[in-house]
């Protein structure tokens, strides 16, 4: 397929400027996705997007239509043929390169490309056939794609939205080449009108609704650490609920334990359960020592070890199957987290490259708030629920290994 249009692109001359025009197009097209999608965070941060969906990614294909009509109406009509055969030449280069990262793709660059390959070949004896199939291979790479961005917009129902601009970019990009060379000017208004229109809608529906809940969790952290204790609200850092405020000064504050951001609000000192590590051996081998640490839970239901920044870790896991952390690997804090009961009967084997000791995090969390977390609790609106993790407690207490 890929070599019959090269030979269709390279008899047409499509493969100079008319392939330049349709690639810039195509990427156009992205980049008015990425700037609208970029916009749309800095005018409502946050998930804002999540009980109705439609309104951004409508949004999204319009500036996509408004950038391609924008670019192609200002050629000469003398240009479509060869336009147009440079569009596919695209389709199909497209289709080849995702066709070699992820096989299965290539079902969907076969059929429409081959049903205008056949149009493009008998336009010349039979136009009002040929320039039929061009327009049944644009309606069926079209149905065919929008299917896909179906899928992606269920997917990224919390973004980003300028994930789906590559696909709908092509998918659009065989209309434009037939109605916009030539056309008056003064059509490129439409679209562009309708990506305003889609705009509004787009940041004046609600963020929520029942049917569809925003994702609100709220934990307790008590960081012996650092010294302080906050209430953490993981909300994709949209604005809290109205009258939230009366809870606290709430800062956006990335935490030590998850390297998350949250918002955090101080919290009353309250004296949750901790989980302690024992040093079962210790052994050096050269300049690495060799610990094995069993870790008690205490009711938590999952704890975890966090080593700051530069501490030399080279291996860390199960005792006996210890994982190696080979050099090249990130310079940020290692972690080590294991959930469920069955922590307390394991041992973990963590290799230092350091004759001295260590301090390190003991992470306890809890699926549960406590008593004093109640308010907050029942102040959460109907519209929000606990979403890819449930409200709980965390408690961080320093360990010497």
């Amino acid at each position: 397929m890929s070599i019959a249009w090269f030979v269709a692109g390279w008899k047409s001359g499509a493969l100079k400027r008319p392939l330049v025009l349709a690639a810039t197009a195509w990427v156009v097209g992205l980049l008015a996705a990425a700037t609208l999608s970029l916009l749309f965070g800095l005018a409502r941060p946050g998930a804002f997007w999540r009980a109705h969906p439609i309104a951004p990614y409508l949004a999204v294909y319009a500036a996509i239509c408004a950038a391609q009509s924008f670019v192609l109406m200002r050629q000469s009509d003398r240009l479509r043929p060869a336009l147009r055969t440079a569009a596919w030449v695209l389709t199909v280069v497209f289709g080849a390169v995702t066709t070699a990262i992820l096989p299965g793709a290539s079902i969907f660059f076969l059929i429409a490309p081959g049903i205008a390959l056949l149009g493009v070949a008998i336009r010349a004896r039979a136009p009002k056939a040929g320039l039929g199939l061009i327009w049944a291979a644009a309606v069926v790479q079209l149905l065919m794609i929008v299917q896909l961005l179906a899928m992606l917009e269920l997917l990224l129902v919390d973004g980003p939205l300028w994930a789906v601009a590559p696909l709908a970019s092509l998918a659009v990009l065989p209309f434009f080449v037939e109605i916009a060379p030539g056309i008056d000017r003064r059509a490129f208004f439409v679209p562009a009108a309708m990506t305003l229109i889609a705009c509004v809608a787009a940041l004046l529906v609600p963020r929520t609704s029942s049917e569809r809940p925003g994702r609100l969790s709220i934990e307790y952290l008590r960081d012996d650490v650092a010294g302080r204790s906050d209430w953490a609200v993981s909300n994709g850092l949209a604005p809290l609920p109205d009258g939230w405020s009366a809870f606290g000064d709430w800062q956006k504050v990335t935490l030590r334990n998850s390297m998350a951001k949250r918002w955090l609000a101080p919290a009353p000192k309250v004296d949750t359960q901790q989980a302690t590590l024992a040093v079962r051996s210790s052994t050096a081998i050269g300049a690495i020592r060799k610990l094995v640490v069993a870790i008690d839970p205490h009711g938590q239901d999952t704890v975890g070890i966090r080593f700051a920044k530069g501490v030399p870790i080279t291996a860390m896991g199960l005792a006996g199957k210890p994982r190696s952390i080979p050099a090249s690997a990130g310079k940020g804090p290692t972690f080590l987290r294991c959930a469920g009961r069955s922590c307390a009967r394991m041992l973990f084997e963590i290799h230092i490259k350091s004759k001295g000791p260590v301090i390190a995090d003991l992470i306890g969390s809890l699926y549960a708030l406590p008593h004093e977390g109640a308010a907050l609790r029942d102040a959460r609106p109907m519209s929000h629920i606990p979403q890819y993790q449930p409200d709980g407690s965390t408690r961080i207490v320093p360990v010497r290994l």
